[in-house]
């Protein structure tokens, strides 16, 4: 037989109640039914774990953790089942449920899953095999668009570039440089660091780690600073991000005596750019 055609579930059910029944062999009732012996077995399998529910369709009701869903990807990758097999393993209805996580899972490129493979286990692969192997399987690396994270927003206050990339510094306290910057860390997750360095000394006056790059974060770093060195009264500088340019970042500086001093927007201040 070249090929196998679509079977309904009412018929699959019916075919391995035939088989189990005795009422041929898998190569005949494969053959009756349309289809080769390997998804025969496949629905034999299917029946032994799910019952007379095997074969109906179940829609996208069921829900998986974001753990298990990994486990399966991973067991698939390993090379531990093909789909099917996996399908029955895990007590998954479908196999099209198990082949759309492998298509959402960020895999590797061809070149990282060469170096992966080569430093966990004791074999060696070379990079063309791997490439080759990830087309059969339709395995590519996905390549996700960076969004782009600042707020854009009217800016309430804004101030002329005093600074004029001028870094030097005689004293503490004349000029302040201040910036957030972004890290990521774990499974997608990411963390802001406020902070505010000293031009004279390079030193870090104050900093703030939050899960949100918000007017709390910029605030606290200067209240911290500012609590610290009552009676400094710098140049204070920044990009034009939409907490420097607030009116109550403003009054903050004026409070404080301070003297504000702004660069273009999405200028990095604390790592060379003004």
């Amino acid at each position: 037989m070249s090929g196998n055609r679509k079977v309904s579930p009412e018929n699959k059910l019916k075919a391995v109640q035939e088989y189990l029944a005795g009422q041929g062999s898998i190569q005949t009732i494969a053959a009756k039914y349309g289809v080769t012996k390997t998804p025969f077995r496949h629905w034999i399998s299917k029946y032994k774990a799910f019952g007379d529910k095997a074969f109906l369709r179940t829609g996208s009701n069921a829900s998986y953790s974001l753990e298990f869903k990994r486990k399966v990807v991973q067991s698939y990758l390993n090379g531990e089942g093909s789909l099917e097999e996996l399908t029955t393993r895990f007590k998954i209805p479908s196999s099209s449920t198990v082949k759309q996580w492998i298509l959402k899972y960020n895999i590797l490129g061809y070149r990282q899953m060469t170096i992966k493979l080569n430093r966990e286990h004791d074999f060696k692969v070379n990079k063309k095999r791997i490439y080759r192997l990830m087309t059969i399987l339709h395995l590519k690396s996905v390549c996700r668009k960076k969004r782009k994270n600042y707020i854009k927003s009217t800016p309430q206050v804004t101030a002329e570039n005093l600074l004029n990339r001028k870094f030097e510094a005689t004293y503490f306290g004349e000029k302040w440089l201040t910036d957030v910057t972004e890290m990521k860390y774990g499974q997608g997750k990411k963390a802001y660091l406020s902070a505010i360095l000293d031009l004279a000394d390079k030193s870090i006056v104050s900093f703030v780690v939050g899960h949100s790059n918000n007017n709390k974060l910029v605030f606290e770093t200067f209240d911290i600073a500012h609590k610290t060195y009552p009676n400094v009264t710098p140049l204070f500088h920044s990009d034009r991000g939409y907490q420097y340019t607030s009116r109550n970042f403003k009054a903050k500086l004026d409070q404080a005596g301070m003297t504000q001093s702004m660069s273009r927007v999405a200028r990095c201040m604390l790592f060379g750019g003004c």
